[in-house]
This record gives C-alpha cells, sequence and structure tokens, in this order.
C-alpha cells in the first residue's frame, strides 16, 4: 500500500517537474530521467552523479530543517 502510494507521489513530482522545465533549461529529475534513457556507460555514469547530486542535496535540506527546528527559542 505504501509503496503504490509513494509511485504515486513520484509520478506526479516528475510531471511538475517536468512542467518546470523550459526548453534547454531543465530541472534535476528531468535531466536524471534523460540520462537513465539512453543507452551508453558515459550516460549511466552522469546519471549516477546527478541522482548523487539529488540525495545529496534533499540530505542537506532536511538535515538544515532538523537543526532549525532543534534549535532553542531565545527567551
Amino acid at each position: 500500500m505504501a509503496s503504490g502510494y509513494c509511485a504515486i507521489i513520484a509520478v506526479g513530482e516528475f510531471g511538475a517537474a517536468n512542467f518546470l522545465a523550459y526548453g534547454d533549461q531543465a530541472t534535476l529529475p528531468t535531466v536524471l530521467y534523460q540520462l537513465i534513457s539512453r543507452s551508453g556507460a558515459q550516460n549511466y555514469g552522469m546519471a549516477m552523479a546527478a541522482s548523487t547530486l539529488l540525495i545529496t542535496a534533499a540530505a542537506v535540506i532536511m538535515c538544515l530543517i532538523s537543526a532549525l527546528e532543534n534549535r532553542k527559542p531565545i527567551a
């Protein structure tokens, strides 16, 4: 059940990212899709690098949000 829900959310996220891509400008998920859909070792390597960037950016954002939420208010 949860994996189906995650798949639906991912498709919706990709649709939104695809909508935001203009001509030669692309979002990271659309670049990742374009690289994975092509054959070849060089495209695969660039797709893995793009996925590493996406995972790292998500982890940094989550850590920053967590650090800001755990900060004690000045009173």
